[in-house]
């Protein structure tokens, strides 16, 4: 077992791979204060083996991780924690062909939906012109109790309401008290899932050094690089400064 989790480990979660993710995440969670981390099994990647019954074919599948904006992950915002949110939809994408191999059935539909660039939904990540991939919805509802939704609730549908998959939540047979999602946030905020980014404190300082920077990028432009100096442990007046002295002046 612990062989089999290892070649899990090095194949699909590489160190690179996800040193990549963690960079991106904090990159995010900094500048709009929170990124979110979606774990899941895709079930269209790995190596095909058995045909459905509507002409497409079972994937053996893979582990995945994405990571989301907070343009990408709708819930109830009434919600002050990750744990206590019941359901949401995640906004991700896919390759139209792919997913046209997998539901043969819904073939037709799967292709004519709009390229990202033309979707309703847009992200802010989403801006790609020429690309195959197109909006695809996932819904997760996790078990209530035994009598609403016991098995919970998973859903793929595309952007003009197609439902491609609807039914029992298989993320709930791993743990049910969660949603599947985490979140990554940069400092933490009271009474809300979305933290605090730095950037909001970080910007101002960061704009007034970049004026600093160009005055003295201009100075030295105009005047060459001047020396100033005074003497040491007294007040300077402005008079007593000596613009462009000579080394050692």
């Amino acid at each position: 077992d612990a062989q089999i989790a290892d070649s899990v480990l090095r194949q699909d979660f590489d160190p690179i791979g996800g040193g990549q993710l963690i960079r991106e995440g904090v990159e995010m969670a900094l500048a709009v204060s929170c990124m979110f981390f979606e774990p899941e099994w895709d079930q269209l990647a790995g190596e095909a083996y058995v045909p459905t019954d509507d002409g497409g074919m079972f994937y053996s599948g893979k582990p995945k991780m994405s990571t989301l904006m907070p343009d990408e992950f709708a819930f109830d915002l009434t919600k002050k924690r990750i744990e206590d949110v019941v359901d949401c939809v995640t906004l991700g994408r896919a390759n139209r062909y792919v997913l046209a191999s997998q539901f043969k059935d819904l073939e037709d539909k799967i292709l004519s939906v709009p390229s990202l660039s033309d979707s309703a939904f847009k992200s802010f990540r989403y801006e790609d012109e020429d690309t195959n991939d197109i909006v695809l919805l996932k819904y997760r509802h996790r078990p209530v109790n035994k009598t609403f939704l016991p098995e919970g609730r998973f859903s793929l549908v595309l952007e003009d309401g197609t439902v491609l998959r609807d039914g029992p939540n298989p993320y709930a047979y791993v743990d049910p008290q969660h949603i599947g999602i985490f979140p990554l946030t940069a400092a933490s905020s009271h009474g809300s899932i979305y933290g605090y980014a730095t950037m909001s404190d970080l910007s101002p300082l960061s704009q007034w050094l970049n004026v600093l920077a160009t005055m003295l990028a201009t100075l030295v432009v105009s005047y060459g690089a001047p020396n100033m100096t005074g003497p040491p442990l007294q007040g300077v007046q402005v008079q007593d400064l000596n613009l462009n002295a000579a080394p050692g002046a």
